[in-house]
């Protein structure tokens, strides 16, 4: 199972790469939206763990631009964020992500349980 998280948290990056280490899933860390588009499109991820705030290219825009891509489309898409307006919960739903997690109010073991509740 191959997972890719985009997040730009150093401290939030640290605990996201020992928890998938300790869980023995295959990973990669990307820091911006260009960056997911361009690992997606190289290694086809089970699920992507997409933060909306992020330099280069937002989250909604990364979303949707993964959407529009015949061959990255399917991927199921997981927005973790400190955003907690239920408006951008919405956006990201009729966007296509398949759920929407708020940071503060999770533990690293919710991680898991995303990962497998979701992926492909």
């Amino acid at each position: 199972m191959y997972v890719l998280v985009a997040e730009d948290d150093a401290f939030l990056v640290k605990n996201y790469t020992a928890y998938l280490e300790s869980q023995g899933y295959d990973f990669d860390v990307v820091h911006n939206g260009k960056d997911v588009l361009t690992k997606s499109a190289a290694k086809k991820p089970n699920i992507i763990i997409l933060d909306i705030i992020m330099p280069d290219m937002s989250g909604f825009d990364t979303l949707k631009a993964l959407k529009e891509d015949a061959k990255l489309k399917k991927i199921p898409v997981v927005m973790i964020t400190n955003l907690e307006q239920i408006s951008d919960m919405e956006k990201c739903s009729k966007i296509g992500a398949v759920d929407y997690f708020v940071k503060l109010e999770m533990e690293i073991k919710d991680l898991g349980n995303i990962i497998k509740k979701h992926a492909k």
